[in-house]
């Protein structure tokens, strides 16, 4: 998920350089450059659309954080982020254990970091973590889990929680099921359909 490139080198940003080993060190720092920057301009990107128009209620979101911090804890959600994007399957227990966790932009993280993974998540206790999670209180929670299920193939535990979506008041978790649906999110040629 990550990219880095030498632009003098590369000004078409054809290699990227993320995984190298020998680029760890500038990857790193840039990194750490970037959760300050997040940290300091109170980044909302890390939340779900779904969650970023009913976490604050009417008031703005940013007016909400600058008055309760407690509202959106992004260093915990950037941590979550991070690991769901890492994609790495020696953290699928720890990737379960943000689908327990109370605030729903953590447990989407979860899902999606599940997700990612696709088939090297198909098993228990992912799965069932998964399943409990089709049965979220956040319901952008439960089509993140629709769509890790969708990207394991398991289309049938899926497509309840995405019918049930699509009837959903927020416009952004009916967006987020059409997406899932389509297949924009699993990838191209592959919509989550039986």
């Amino acid at each position: 998920m990550e990219e880095l490139y030498d632009t003098q080198a590369d000004p078409f940003e054809v290699r990227n350089l993320a995984g190298s080993a020998e680029h760890r060190e500038a990857l790193e720092r840039l990194r750490g450059v970037l959760r300050r920057w997040q940290e300091e301009i109170v980044d909302l990107g890390l939340l779900p659309e779904a969650d970023l128009r009913t976490r604050f209620g009417a008031e703005a979101p940013y007016a909400a954080v600058r008055r309760d911090p407690g509202l959106y804890p992004l260093p915990r959600i950037a941590d979550a982020a991070d690991l769901a994007n890492r994609r790495d399957p020696a953290r699928i227990s720890r990737l379960v254990e943000l689908l327990g966790d109370t605030d729903p932009a953590i447990r989407y993280w979860g899902a999606i970091g599940l997700g990612a993974l696709g088939d090297k998540a198909a098993a228990d206790p992912a799965t069932t973590a998964l399943g409990e999670a089709l049965r979220d209180r956040a319901p952008w929670v439960r089509v993140a889990a629709a769509d890790a299920f969708c990207r394991m193939g398991q289309t049938v535990e899926a497509l309840p929680a995405l019918i049930e979506a699509m009837k959903d008041r927020n416009e952004w978790v009916r967006l987020q099921a059409i997406n899932v649906l389509d297949g924009s999110t699993t990838g191209p040629g592959r919509p989550c359909r039986p």
